[in-house]
């Protein structure tokens, strides 16, 4: 009867049941090399994520325990260096997949919150031009257009190597279009926190599966046309 009349009051919410979460510890205990293939950082700069996001994910929650901010930092990091919710995180820090994708967004937007210090553009008039005299004549224009493409190509290359959940082998972000940007945008704020810190790849990753877009039709007379005109306003403008 006793038995009976404690699983009614759980039912009944009168008893909440304690989440319980694994000592995190054990995860930065282990060697940077080992932390760096399944987050991506070595232990010094995934402590400075940590104390950063800190703030927005310690935060009250109506449960007995919250999520502990490591675990919430490093679950996350794991799904995009991977691409998928990793067994042994979850067996060793006591996380489930469903709450996983329920603290991901708060992590996501702590990381975003981080764009401006990490991610910058050429705002200003000044590097406007110096971006301007590198595109003065069509040969340099041929040149420069070449050029970026080779280095956007390169950059995506390193980008999804390092964060597996863009590229294709670390499966389909199939989630609404506006979390898949957060994804991206988040990725891309990592992945400059590496560079910043020197953080090498880890060692034996598979190179970025290239998919070819789809195909397709050749443009139509006038549409070549008209983009040989947009070219060249381009142009005119760049000089």
């Amino acid at each position: 009867m006793d038995a009976l009349a404690l699983l009614e009051d759980h039912a009944n919410g009168r008893i909440r049941m304690e989440r319980s979460f694994r000592d995190h510890g054990d995860f930065l205990a282990h060697d940077d090399d080992w932390l760096i293939s399944r987050f991506r950082f070595p232990r010094a700069v995934l402590l400075d994520l940590c104390a950063e996001l800190g703030p927005v994910l310690d935060r009250p929650t109506r449960r007995n325990r919250t999520i502990p901010v490591h675990i919430q930092v490093l679950t996350t990091l794991g799904f995009l260096a991977t691409g998928s919710f990793q067994q042994e995180l979850a067996d060793r820090s006591g996380i489930s997949q469903p709450s996983l994708s329920a603290i991901m967004p708060a992590v996501l937007d702590g990381i975003i919150k981080m764009t401006s210090r990490y991610i910058r553009f050429p705002y200003t008039v000044g590097e406007q031009a110096d971006i301007k005299r590198q595109f003065a004549e069509e040969e340099r224009f041929n040149v420069a257009h070449s050029r970026t493409r080779s280095v956007v190509e390169r950059a995506f290359g390193l980008l999804k190597a390092r964060w597996r959940c863009l590229d294709a082998s670390g499966g389909r972000l199939l989630y609404h279009p506006t979390k898949v940007c957060k994804i991206i945008m988040a990725c891309g704020v990592l992945h400059n926190v590496a560079l910043g810190n020197a953080v090498p790849l880890p060692h034996g990753l598979p190179p970025p599966h290239h998919e070819d877009p789809d195909p397709q039709p050749p443009p139509r007379h006038e549409e070549f046309q008209q983009g040989a005109r947009l070219r060249e306003d381009v142009m005119r403008r760049l000089k």
